[in-house]
């Protein structure tokens, strides 16, 4: 679910992208016919949606012109999307897309047409989807990237170029005390 500039609340199910107005009637958006689902869905300044397609990567959807583009994976090419499941796609503040993946971990973009770069983490568990399957993105104010996973959290460094597992988390309450 996202809000555009217009303040238009946008939604993608299991079928496809729909527009939910105030009387809350829902407009199908994409794709014209047929279906596809949707499973992570981010909007770029030019006010293109990028939406997630399981099973076949990114559509860019240009509402304005009713066009879409893909960018189907595949990690044999470097500058391609890597991975077919996109779990995650969120816009930062410099310009780029952050875009975790089931199989490959994180991926970043510029949303202006840049190539995709897979940030390798060469300590994650390659041979378990769990080492690379984000689940969950949040940027921290420092630009720290936050991610969720199956096998726990860890950020991503951009500066150092570099992951972090974090071992172990102190549950403080609201009296100090941990637990």
């Amino acid at each position: 679910v996202l809000v555009d500039a217009d303040g238009k609340v946008v939604v993608g199910t299991r079928d496809g992208l729909y527009e939910v107005d105030a009387q809350d009637q829902a407009q199908r958006l994409w794709p014209a016919s047929g279906s596809h689902a949707i499973s992570a869905l981010a909007i770029d300044p030019m006010r293109r949606l990028w939406l997630g397609v399981p099973g076949q990567g990114i559509a860019i959807f240009d509402r304005a012109r009713n066009h879409t583009h893909w960018s189907r994976p595949d990690s044999m090419l470097p500058g391609r999307l890597p991975d077919a499941n996109v779990t995650v796609l969120m816009p930062d503040r410099s310009g780029l897309l952050w875009i975790g993946t089931h199989t490959r971990g994180l991926v970043r973009t510029d949303m202006a047409g840049a190539p995709f770069r897979h940030l390798f983490d060469p300590a994650a568990n390659l041979e378990s989807a769990d080492g690379n399957d984000v689940q969950a993105l949040a940027a921290g104010a420092d630009g720290t990237l936050w991610i969720g996973q199956r096998s726990g959290l860890k950020r991503y460094l951009p500066g150092h170029n570099a992951f972090q597992y974090i071992e172990q988390v102190q549950v403080v309450d609201a009296n100090g005390s941990h637990s």
